[in-house]
């Protein structure tokens, strides 16, 4: 992923990166930041369930790959919402967690 992330970046901004020294041109240190992202593309939203009959108040908001930043806000009054009033007027119902299981 790496490699396809460097080449992508490369065509975007037209820069040319060097990741060996070589050539005489400075070393470089490159990262590519890896977005966590479920296999449909969706995030996972919402309260996990209760296991061998414990109360569950693990909630979960994860995979929100690059949307992250715009999706953030909504997230997040969702999961208030689930918090304090124990549900949310925010339909949740294509990132529930359990939906690869």
């Amino acid at each position: 992923r790496i490699p396809k992330a460097l080449d992508s970046f490369q065509r975007i901004t037209n820069i040319n990166i060097k990741t060996d020294a070589e050539d005489g041109s400075e070393n470089l240190k490159i990262q590519c930041c890896l977005r966590p992202c479920t296999n449909d593309s969706l995030p996972m939203i919402g309260k996990l369930p209760t296991s061998n009959s414990v109360s569950s108040n693990l909630f979960i908001a994860h995979g929100h790959n690059c949307w992250g930043i715009l999706w953030g806000p909504i997230t997040g009054k969702a999961i208030e919402q689930l918090l304090v009033d124990g549900k949310t007027d925010i339909n949740l119902n294509h990132f529930n967690p359990l939906r690869f299981s």
